[in-house]
């Protein structure tokens, strides 16, 4: 599981290493799908709920050796992502005018042993 987007520097809310640990923390886009690794698209997390609800399916599901760039336009208020140059356009706009911190959140689940 991979996930980038940009955390509140001014949340207070108890950490739990995830982004969403609180409601209004931050936005976030699942860009690999763990459940289900043949996916075509990552999703995007809603914003406005505890833990990782999905909002819509966005980008691609992301492989190795792809280049992930994320744009944060506080003039715009929007948040948006490109995978190697391709631009997938606006994953959040209307965004809180604060400041954010960049974050990528990585995790390997475990296989079992044969």
């Amino acid at each position: 599981e991979i996930n980038f987007g940009v955390r509140k520097v001014n949340d207070d809310a108890s950490y739990s290493g995830r982004f969403f640990h609180g409601i209004d923390s931050g936005y976030a886009w699942e860009a690999t799908n763990c459940c289900n690794p043949t996916a075509l698209s990552g999703s995007l997390m809603d914003p406005a709920q505890t833990g990782f609800v999905h909002l819509k399916a966005y980008g691609p599901n992301i492989k190795q050796n792809d280049v992930v760039e994320m744009i944060l336009d506080m003039e715009q208020r929007t948040l948006s992502f490109k995978v190697n140059d391709k631009d997938f356009g606006v994953a959040f706009d209307n965004i809180e005018a604060t400041q954010y911190k960049a974050a990528i959140f990585l995790f390997v689940y475990g296989q079992d042993k044969p």
